[in-house]
């Protein structure tokens, strides 16, 4: 079964798993593959694109290079080079500190 959106008002109120039958009958919208899209995200009908919950007030939309071209919300700030890893190496964690407008490397 594939997902499906419930939307009011261009936000996503609920994500079911159904056939598309029964979405039709419900007026859902087909989640494609792939997509991030959960409850509080926001879709956008002029552009047909599911867009996830802004994480901070100073982020943007955009293309992200460094994630294959896929769009997705960018900090004012680059992430740290080393923020995007490979499965074997032993990753950073970072926090973004909306306030100072920084990176924080965790532990």
């Amino acid at each position: 079964m594939d997902r499906y959106a419930n939307i009011i008002a261009g936000s996503v109120v609920n994500v079911v798993h159904c056939t598309a039958s029964e979405a039709e009958k419900e007026g859902l919208l087909l989640i494609p593959e792939g997509v991030e899209a959960g409850v509080g995200s926001v879709y956008h009908s002029e552009l047909a694109e599911f867009r996830p919950v802004k994480p901070y007030d100073s982020w943007r939309w955009g293309v992200c290079s460094v994630r294959g071209g896929n769009s997705r919300w960018l900090p004012p700030i680059p992430f740290p080079s080393d923020y995007f890893y490979d499965i074997d190496e032993d990753p950073t964690s970072y926090e973004w500190d909306e306030t100072n407008q920084q990176w924080i490397a965790g532990s």
